[in-house]
C-alpha cells in the first residue's frame, strides 16, 4: 500500500517533465550504433574524397570599357547617348549567357560532341591522373579500358537526331584505322584517320571524321553526339556570370566541369565570340548614325550657306555695324542656347529611328528642349530691347555661327564613324583569358572528410532515436512506475561475464559440469548479484503478505533473462536457509537442469501425468537447501497439461515440503501456458530487459494476468547498462562499493 502511494506521488511531480537525462541516457546507450553508423559514413567520405570524380573550374574576366573618351561620344556631343552610352553590367551579363554568344562558343570548340578514354570505374580515372605515357588497354587484356594518357581529336561528329546522347564506341585498331559501333549500328564500321566517314544507319547517316588518335590498338573511347539546343540550354544554366563588384564595369565567367580541357576551350571561345560580337554591333551602330548623318548633311549644309548669305547681303546693304556689350553678351549665350538645342533635336531624330515619342528617352529630351528654349525667350527678350540694327546683326550672325558650329560637328563626327566602322573595335576586353585548370576546387578532403564525420555522427544520433521511439523499450525504472503503475522491486546492473557465457552457448567442463552455473555460485561479488539480493529481500518481505509461498518468475517475452534470475535468486535463497524448491515450468524450452548439471528424465511433465511422484521427480543440486523439479520430456501439448487436476496437487505438495516454491515459467506473449500456472501462485514477478523490453509489451503482459483475475506484485529489471541515470536508482553494487576487498 505504501509502495503504491509512493509511486503515485512521483508520478505527480514528474507528469509535466520532459526527462532530458533519458534522452541522454539512451544515446549513451546507443554509442556502438551512433559510432557504427558515423564510422562508416565517415568511411564512405574518404572513398568519395579518394576517389570522387574531380571537379575543374575555368575563369574568365572581362571589362566594360567606359566610352566617355571613345570617338562615338563626338558625335554631335550629346549624340553620344545614342552610340556611346557604357551599357549596364546587367545588360552585359546577359549578352554573356546569351544563346547568340554561347552559341557561337559551342560552334567553336564542337562542344556538343564529347569523345573520353574509357576507364575503369571507379579506380580508372584515378589511376591515369598523372600519366604522361600510354598503357596497355584493357584488364588483364579485356575491356580495352585506358590507363594513361590517351586522347581522341575528332573534327566532325553529325547523327541523326534519335541518336543524339546514345553512346558510341570507337576502338583503335591501329596502322590509323578505328572501328566505330553502336546499338543503334548493325554492326561495326571501320574507318580511316583524317577521312570523312559515311555510315549507313536505318535513321540515316551518321558522319565521322576523327582527326587523331593518341593511343595504343585496343584502346576503347565512348563518344557522344549531343543536340546543339540542349547542349547551350545545358550551359547556360551551368555557367556562372557574376558582376566582380557593382557597376565596376568587370565581369567573372566560370564554368565547372569534370573535363578541364573542355572547360578552358569553351569559356575562352565564349570570351573571343563576346568580344566579337561587341566589335560587330559598334560597327553595325556605328554604320546607321553614319548614315543618319549622311542624310542630314546636305540639309545642314543649305542652312550655313542660307545664314552666311544673308548676313553678307545685309552687310552689303547697311556697312559694318559696332555690337555694344550688351548686345556681344546676348548674342554669346543665344548661340550657346541654340547649339545646345540644335544638337538635342538631332539626337531626338536619332532616337526616334528606334524608338516612340513617348519612350522616356524621348521624353527626356523634349522637357531639355524646351528648358533650353524658355532660356533662348528670355535672352531674346533682351535682344529686343536693343536698336533694330543691331537687333537684326545678332540674329543673323546666330544663324551664321549655330549652323556653322553643327555642320563642323557633324562632319568630325561622320569621319570618326568611318574609323568606328574599319576598325571594328568593341567596348569590351577580356583581361585574364581562360586557362587550363591544374588543381580541382572539388573534392576538398578536408571538408568531404569532416563532413562526412559530422554527417554520420547525426545520422547515428537520428537512428537512435528513431529506433528507440519505435521500439519504445524500458530503460527508467522511475518511468515503468509511473506507467503500469506497479513497483520495480529490482534492478540487476548488466554482467559482462554472463554475457560471455550466453555468448559461447552451452559447453561442457572438466568434470562433466558446464558454463551456466548459476552466478550467484561462480562470481558472488558480481553487481548483477548484489541486485538479486534486493529481489531476494523484497521477496522475503512481501512472503508475510502472500496467501502461500509459491512465486511465479514469468516474462513478456523470451530471452531476457527470466531463467537467469530465477535460477540465482533460488541459490540466494537457499543459502539464507530457506528450503527452496525450483520448477522448471517452461514444458516447451525448458534448460534448467543444464544450469544445474542435473538430467531431465523424469520431470513436471511426469508428475502432470501421473507417470511419477513429486518425491521421485524432484532432484538434488550442489547448493544445500535447494531442489530441482526439471521440465522432464519436452510436450507440444503442455496448455493442455496445465490445466489437468495433477497440477494444483502438485503445486500443493510442493508447498507443504518447502519454504518457498520458485517456478521458471514460459513467457507471457508468446503462449498461454503461464496463465494456468499464474492461478496458483502466491507472488507473481514479471522480468523485463533494459532496453529490449518495450513498455506496450509490459502493459500487454499485465493486462493478461489482470484478465484472468490476478495482479503482478512487482518488476524486476534486468541488464541495466551503466546509464547518466544510474546513480538514481541505488546501484551501488555497479561500482566498487559491491567488491570485497582482500588482504
Amino acid at each position: 500500500m505504501m509502495t503504491k502511494s509512493l509511486t503515485a506521488a512521483a508520478r505527480e511531480t514528474t507528469r509535466d517533465t520532459i526527462d532530458l537525462v533519458a534522452v541522454l541516457d539512451m544515446l549513451w546507450r546507443s554509442w556502438t550504433l551512433i559510432a557504427k553508423t558515423a564510422g562508416a559514413v565517415f568511411a564512405m567520405g574518404l572513398l568519395y574524397a579518394w576517389l570522387g570524380t574531380p571537379v575543374y573550374e575555368s575563369r574568365l574576366l572581362v571589362q566594360i570599357q567606359s566610352n566617355s573618351d571613345s570617338n562615338a561620344t563626338q558625335l554631335l556631343g550629346s549624340l553620344s547617348a545614342f552610340l556611346g552610352v557604357k551599357s549596364s553590367d546587367e545588360a552585359e551579363m546577359q549578352i554573356l549567357g546569351s544563346r547568340r554568344v554561347i552559341g557561337a562558343a559551342v560552334e567553336t570548340t564542337r562542344y556538343y560532341i564529347q569523345a573520353e578514354p574509357a576507364r575503369f570505374p571507379l579506380l580508372g580515372r584515378w589511376i591515369a591522373d598523372g600519366q604522361t605515357t600510354l598503357s596497355r588497354p584493357g584488364l588483364f587484356g579485356l575491356g580495352g579500358y585506358a590507363w594513361g594518357n590517351e586522347s581522341i581529336d575528332i573534327v566532325q561528329f553529325d547523327t541523326p537526331r534519335v541518336f543524339e546522347g546514345d553512346k558510341f564506341t570507337l576502338i583503335a585498331l591501329g596502322g590509323g584505322r578505328y572501328s566505330v559501333s553502336s546499338s543503334d549500328m548493325a554492326k561495326a564500321y571501320t574507318g580511316q584517320i583524317g577521312a570523312l566517314a559515311h555510315i549507313q544507319t536505318d535513321a540515316g547517316n551518321v558522319l565521322l571524321n576523327v582527326s587523331a588518335i593518341h593511343a595504343n590498338p585496343g584502346t576503347r573511347f565512348k563518344l557522344y553526339r549531343y543536340s546543339r539546343q540542349q547542349t547551350i540550354s545545358d550551359l547556360q544554366q551551368r555557367l556562372v556570370i557574376v558582376d566582380k563588384a557593382k557597376d565596376a564595369g568587370v565581369i567573372s565567367v566560370a564554368l565547372q566541369s569534370a573535363h578541364p580541357q573542355r572547360a578552358a576551350a569553351l569559356v575562352k571561345a565564349l570570351g573571343a565570340a563576346y568580344v566579337s560580337q561587341g566589335g560587330e554591333q559598334k560597327a553595325q551602330e556605328a554604320e546607321q548614325s553614319l548614315a543618319f548623318l549622311e542624310q542630314q548633311l546636305p540639309d545642314m549644309k543649305q542652312n550655313l550657306r542660307n545664314a552666311e548669305d544673308a548676313l553678307l547681303a545685309y552687310r552689303n546693304r547697311h556697312g559694318a555695324i559696332d555690337l555694344g556689350e550688351e548686345a556681344k553678351l546676348s548674342m554669346g549665350q543665344v548661340i550657346a542656347l541654340q547649339t545646345r538645342i540644335s544638337l538635342l533635336q538631332q539626337e531626338r531624330q536619332a532616337k526616334l529611328q528606334q524608338l516612340t515619342p513617348k519612350h522616356p528617352e524621348v521624353i527626356s529630351l523634349d522637357l531639355q528642349i524646351a528648358t533650353l528654349q524658355k532660356q533662348v525667350d528670355r535672352v531674346d527678350a533682351r535682344i529686343r530691347q536693343l536698336p533694330d540694327a543691331e537687333q537684326d546683326v545678332v540674329r543673323l550672325a546666330r544663324d551664321v555661327k549655330v549652323n556653322s558650329d553643327l555642320y563642323v560637328a557633324m562632319l568630325n563626327s561622320m569621319q570618326q564613324l568611318r574609323l568606328v566602322r574599319a576598325g571594328n573595335v568593341a567596348s569590351v576586353r577580356v583581361v585574364d583569358d581562360a586557362e587550363l585548370p591544374e588543381q580541382s576546387i572539388w573534392p576538398k578532403p578536408a571538408i568531404v572528410i569532416g563532413g562526412a564525420l559530422v554527417l554520420g555522427i547525426l545520422l547515428g544520433l537520428c537512428i537512435a532515436l528513431a529506433r528507440s521511439l519505435w521500439r519504445g523499450s524500458v530503460t527508467d525504472p522511475h518511468d515503468i512506475e509511473q506507467r503500469l503503475d506497479v513497483p520495480v522491486h529490482a534492478t540487476i546492473p548488466h554482467s559482462k561475464s554472463q554475457a560471455r557465457n550466453d555468448r559461447l552457448g552451452w559447453r561442457r567442463l572438466p568434470g562433466g559440469k558446464t558454463n551456466r552455473l548459476p552466478m550467484t555460485i561462480t562470481h558472488p561479488h558480481e553487481p548483477a548479484v548484489e541486485g538479486l539480493r534486493g529481489l531476494n529481500i523484497a521477496l522475503q518481505l512481501r512472503g508475510l503478505e502472500a496467501r502461500n509461498g509459491i512465486v511465479l518468475i514469468t516474462s513478456a517475452t523470451q530471452d531476457v533473462g527470466k531463467s537467469f534470475v530465477a535460477a540465482n535468486l533460488a541459490v540466494l535463497l537457499a543459502k539464507a536457509g530457506k528450503r527452496v524448491l525450483l520448477i522448471d515450468g517452461d514444458l516447451r524450452k525448458g534448460s534448467m537442469h543444464r544450469t544445474f548439471n542435473v538430467e531431465d528424465a523424469n520431470g513436471l511433465t511426469a508428475v502432470l501425468r501421473g507417470q511419477a511422484s513429486l518425491a521421485e521427480a524432484v532432484q538434488s543440486t550442489s547448493v544445500a537447501g535447494l531442489s530441482l523439479l526439471t521440465t522432464g520430456v519436452k510436450v507440444s501439448d503442455s496448455a493442455e497439461l496445465l490445466q489437468s487436476a495433477g497440477l494444483k496437487k502438485c503445486l500443493h505438495d510442493a508447498a507443504a515440503g518447502y519454504d518457498i516454491v520458485l517456478i521458471d515459467t514460459a513467457p507471457l506473449l508468446p503462449v498461454a501456458d503461464t496463465l494456468w500456472l499464474v492461478q496458483q501462485a502466491g507472488s507473481i514477478y514479471v522480468v523485463a530487459r533494459y532496453g529490449v523490453t518495450s513498455e506496450g509489451e509490459l502493459i500487454e503482459a499485465t493486462s493478461r494476468l489482470a484478465r484472468v483475475g490476478v495482479e503482478c506484485d512487482g518488476l524486476v529489471l534486468n541488464g541495466v547498462r551503466s546509464s547518466l541515470q544510474g546513480g538514481r536508482y541505488g546501484q551501488y553494487g555497479g561500482g566498487s562499493y559491491g567488491t570485497v576487498e582482500t588482504a
